[in-house]
């Protein structure tokens, strides 16, 4: 959860300077793990309601217009950005991305079950961003995957050095203990994504639009039962297995079996040969990411 992050006072001023509205308050909304991300409710003077995301360091504009682009497109499981009175679709304030996006009352994927037409709808609108056309400013402004070691590294780094002798609290020490129950399958499983990891980059393989953290908070349920993939922070260019390897994952999503997951995303899918090799490799890597992630924050509180 963000620290130090702005004011409802001062997200009230910087919206009404860049959007055509009048705020009557901003209430902070205390959702959401990124210790980089923060969301508040505003209302305006005309009783509409907007949901506005603050984005900290490294949040490119791209991650604002390539969902706009898309739902452009014709792909409505998206909510797009409102415009500001210049015509982008965010703003700057201090370090911040600054999103504003219409409020829509729902409920998340950890909150409800995903039966059989939510995910036949969830497959069709992953191949269409798959397919989406892109404008050559707008490709070259999204991350392509590279498969950096970074998070392996640190990883693998955190054996050589004794692990953290005691969290802030409860939750950081279940994690040294974990770690230290699990060091040797950890240190397997980092062997076997770097493998996994040349392999696939010697191999000739499509890179396409991904959302890249299809996880069940991500995929939203509105009250009229429409479906949207929220969450676009970090879009990139990637093998499609990148978004695949989300159904069947364990990825939080209740209703289904992991292999009905997966049979009823690729009814909505359609046919598609898979890269085995590259869906292990990305399962893989989301767990050692989330350990770096997880880890690295409990070492610097």
């Amino acid at each position: 959860m963000m620290t130090n992050r702005p004011t409802s006072e001062q997200i009230v001023a910087c919206l009404e300077a860049e959007y055509d509205l009048r705020g009557v308050n901003a209430e902070y909304l205390p959702v959401g793990a990124d210790a980089d991300s923060c969301v508040f409710r505003m209302i305006d003077f005309e009783s509409s309601i907007y949901f506005v995301k603050l984005r900290r360091r490294n949040f490119a504009e791209s991650s604002a217009e390539l969902p706009n682009s898309l739902h452009a497109q014709g792909i409505l499981q998206i909510i797009p950005p409102i415009q500001t009175k210049s015509g982008r679709f965010c703003t700057r304030f201090d370090d911040f991305l600054v999103t504003l996006y219409p409020f829509v009352e729902g409920r998340d994927a950890y909150e409800i079950e995903l039966q059989t037409r939510y995910w036949n709808e969830l497959g069709r609108a992953i191949r269409h961003f798959h397919n989406a056309v892109l404008t050559q400013k707008l490709r070259f402004s999204i991350p392509t995957e590279t498969f950096s070691g970074e998070s392996r590294e640190y990883v693998r780094n955190i054996f050589t050095l004794p692990l953290l002798s005691h969290g802030k609290d409860e939750t950081s020490q279940k994690l040294v203990e974990f770690l230290s129950s699990k060091r040797n399958d950890l240190l397997e499983l980092i062997h076997h994504a770097e493998w996994l990891s040349k392999r696939i980059l010697t191999t000739e393989t499509q890179y396409v639009v991904c959302h890249s953290d299809l996880h069940a908070v991500n995929i939203f349920i509105d009250n009229s039962d429409r479906l949207y993939t929220v969450d676009w922070n970090s879009p990139i260019l990637a093998p499609k297995e990148r978004d695949l390897m989300y159904p069947g994952g364990a990825q939080g999503f209740t209703g289904l079996s992991l292999q009905e997951e997966e049979n009823e995303f690729f009814t909505g899918y359609g046919c598609t040969s898979l890269d085995l090799a590259a869906s292990a490799d990305y399962r893989f890597e989301r767990i050692i990411q989330d350990i770096y992630v997880n880890y690295k924050g409990s070492a610097q509180e």
